[in-house]
């Protein structure tokens, strides 16, 4: 949005697109991921306001890759194994590991309960093996479900809605 600001050339117009982008994006934004900070972090509850400005104004002094202590030595950030940071999510915040493993089974049941349905071609060397496929197949159970076994017909032609992959192209 600020781009209007510079095609008008004119302050006002930047700062009034800055001030709605703030209002609309970041204080949203900021709502949600204050109390998340407060909620896991011990030292921000003790001073909710003072305690996070002083941590940015310390740590914007510090110098990037900062040295991480990683298998008894210290290593730059830059050269850290991948396995370090799952690693040290569980050890500095036990917290958020409960919660994810009380919520992952709850997911896990959502996805099961509304798993999608598949689908697959077979060709077939004649049209008598497959008139036996059909009816050997069609209706048996399969992992809980039932079969539907047809024979492929050709798509139909049918007028598609404004809008629906107008910039696909014919892909038939």
């Amino acid at each position: 949005m600020l781009w209007r600001g510079a095609e008008t050339r004119r302050v006002g117009v930047v700062i009034a697109e800055a001030w709605a982008s703030f209002w609309r994006v970041l204080l949203p934004v900021l709502l949600v991921a204050w109390p998340v900070m407060l909620f896991f972090w011990p030292w921000a509850q003790q001073s909710p306001l003072l305690n996070p400005v002083r941590a940015i104004i310390y740590f914007s002094h510090e110098i990037f890759p900062f040295p991480t202590l990683f298998a008894g030595e210290y290593i730059p950030a830059t050269n850290l194994p991948w396995a370090y940071l799952p690693v040290h999510i569980a050890l500095a915040l036990p917290e958020l590991v409960l919660t994810l493993l009380v919520i992952a089974p709850v997911g896990a049941v959502v996805k099961w309960f509304k798993s999608e349905k598949g689908f697959g071609f077979v060709e077939m060397s004649n049209d008598a093996e497959a008139e036996r496929a059909i009816n050997s197949l069609n209706g048996k159970e399969l992992s809980g479900r039932a079969l539907n076994v047809n024979e492929a017909r050709p798509r139909e032609d049918r007028p598609r809605p404004y809008g629906a992959n107008r910039f696909a192209g014919n892909r038939r």
